[in-house]
């Protein structure tokens, strides 16, 4: 009786256990649920947070507002658990949402279900320390004797402000001078430059540049004719006139030839005027065929109004003989000539 006794509790025991735990199973409803390992953390700070799926399995997907995941989403959570690290933004009072979602597999109904859930976080704000400076009730203020010192660091310090203001002025003085000597070296010119060129006779002749000189522009040209052997350059800078260096060839030569005048003055920019000089071929050949031609026309007019000067020239009396010698061959072919005609006809 005793043993039948045992049994029947035991079975009793064992349905009511069995009872329990599908109770339990069927209260224990699928879910997903995020929490933080703090409620404040300060801008910046590193802090965990932990995902657990309950009743359930699935991948779960997270999201935060004013801060950094470590990660954007769980692996596989079969009713269990992750931690992730999440960073703070900078926004002091701000407030961390982590937000984490997913489709999870009830184990009670074994379907799939849609779950969430969220946490909260604040970010603090920086309390700058209030150093409130600790004042002297007026009880405890020095005597009247005090102020004096004050009013000699008050002495001293118009003397510094005085010396400060006197090197401000001496500073803007010596700057207002560097830049009067900046503009004076920018005014240093070459105020004329003019040509002369000398022929091979010693002939000199004047050379016109182009365009028309000015202190301004540096670059001119001319053109001299091809008997001139050198040019002679006129110039002038004032109190500058010795510190003009003249580079010019020693010989000219046929076509362009080069000369350079450099104004250089210690403390100054120095100002280079080029002048292209181009000298043209020499006429001289020519010239002698010319003139060798106009000499042998000469001879020739001479020739012919030699012979017409010895026609007019001719003496009247032997112009008169002429005349008559050719009247009298003319008598005798129309008198005599006639006359001889008939006469050998009556022969005959």
């Amino acid at each position: 009786m005793k043993n039948l006794k045992i049994k029947i509790l035991f079975t009793i025991s064992l349905i009511v256990g069995i009872m329990l735990i599908l109770t339990i199973k069927s209260n224990a409803a699928c879910s997903v649920s995020v929490k933080a390992s703090a409620s404040e953390v300060e801008p910046g700070q590193s802090f965990s947070v932990t995902v657990t799926v309950s009743g359930g399995a699935g991948p779960v997907s997270l999201s935060a507002s004013n801060a950094t995941l470590s990660k954007s989403s769980t692996g596989f959570l079969d009713n269990g658990s992750e931690t992730i690290t999440c960073t703070a933004g900078s926004t002091p009072g701000a407030t961390i949402s982590i937000k984490a979602s997913g489709t999870i597999g009830d184990y009670e109904t074994e379907k799939d279900v849609q779950k969430s859930g969220s946490a909260a976080v604040k970010i603090k704000k920086k309390e700058e320390p209030k150093e409130e400076p600790k004042q002297e009730e007026p009880k405890e203020q020095p005597k009247e004797e005090t102020p004096a010192p004050a009013k000699t660091e008050t002495k001293t310090e118009k003397k510094t402000e005085t010396k400060k203001e006197e090197t401000k002025k001496q500073e803007t003085k010596q700057e207002e001078e560097q830049e009067e000597e900046e503009e004076t070296v920018e005014e240093i010119y070459i105020n004329s430059i003019s040509l002369k060129g000398i022929k091979e006779n010693n002939e000199e002749i004047e050379v016109k540049l182009s365009p028309e000189f000015n202190e301004e522009s540096f670059e001119y040209n001319c053109t001299i004719p091809g008997d001139v052997k050198t040019l002679k350059v006129e110039k002038d800078a004032g109190d500058y006139t010795s510190n003009i260096i003249v580079n010019m060839p020693k010989e000219l030569k046929e076509g362009k030839n080069e000369i350079t005048l450099v104004l250089s003055v210690e403390d100054h920019t120095a100002k280079t005027y080029k002048i292209i000089v181009t000298k043209e071929a020499k006429v001289e050949e020519k010239t002698e065929e010319v003139s060798a031609q106009l000499v042998e026309k000469d001879k020739k007019t001479e020739e012919i109004n030699k012979e017409e000067t010895m026609l007019i020239t001719m003496p009247v009396w032997l112009f008169i003989v002429v005349i008559v010698a050719i009247m009298v061959i003319e008598l005798l072919v129309v008198l005599i000539i006639p006359k001889l005609i008939e006469k050998v006809a009556r022969k005959k």
